[in-house]
């Protein structure tokens, strides 16, 4: 298995099921065990996952075929959310890589120097990925820098919250953080063909 369900899986796969935050169209980001794709399957009319890792696309498909899901799944090898078009999909959600330290040292849990920096990358990308109110669901770390996740996710995003967060021990508790995508006014039709 490429990477094993952990904590922080659960905490989001509890969190999308008991909050029914899947519907409509939903693209997971780094689907790794397919834990979270499988999850939103049973709410979301179609579900893509996206892993740069091939053991994790392997993997995943072998787990939606065995439940009898590949007809609303489909699971893509690439990094983050590259190839898909805007205004695609009602949900993006993730369990980034959140630890702040070197993306060299562990690939799988290093989110950058701060923490935030695939995060950020992701919000930036899934801004256009989401159609009208659509929603970025993300996990995050309080060991990393989240008060500038956030800030970064309120300059893209109209509303952004801590939905829920899970304590780890004395040192560390996990967030998800939600943003519904605002309107784009640059895409507003020209004044003259509105009516009065």
């Amino acid at each position: 298995m490429p990477y094993p369900v952990s904590e922080d899986t659960v905490f989001i796969a509890n969190y999308l099921r008991e909050k029914s935050q899947c519907y409509g169209t939903v693209l997971e980001v780094g689907c790794g065990n397919g834990e979270i794709t499988i999850e939103c399957a049973y709410c979301a009319e179609y579900v893509v996952g996206t892993d740069v890792s091939q053991d994790a696309v392997e993997y995943t498909l072998d787990r939606v075929k065995k439940k009898d899901l590949y007809k609303k799944i489909d699971i893509v090898l690439t990094d983050k959310a590259r190839p898909f078009r805007r205004d695609s999909f009602h949900i993006v959600v993730s369990n980034p890589p959140y630890l702040p330290c070197r993306y060299e040292e562990e690939e799988e849990v290093c989110g950058g120097p701060s923490g935030i920096e695939f995060s950020v990358e992701l919000a930036r990308d899934a801004q256009g990925l989401l159609k009208e109110h659509g929603k970025l669901i993300v996990v995050a770390s309080s060991l990393a820098d989240v008060s500038s996740l956030i800030d970064v996710l309120s300059n893209l995003y109209s509303k952004v919250s801590v939905a829920d967060t899970l304590p780890l021990g004395h040192f560390e508790k996990l967030l998800i953080v939600v943003a519904e995508k605002r309107l784009d006014l640059q895409n507003d039709p020209p004044k003259e063909v509105l009516r009065d």
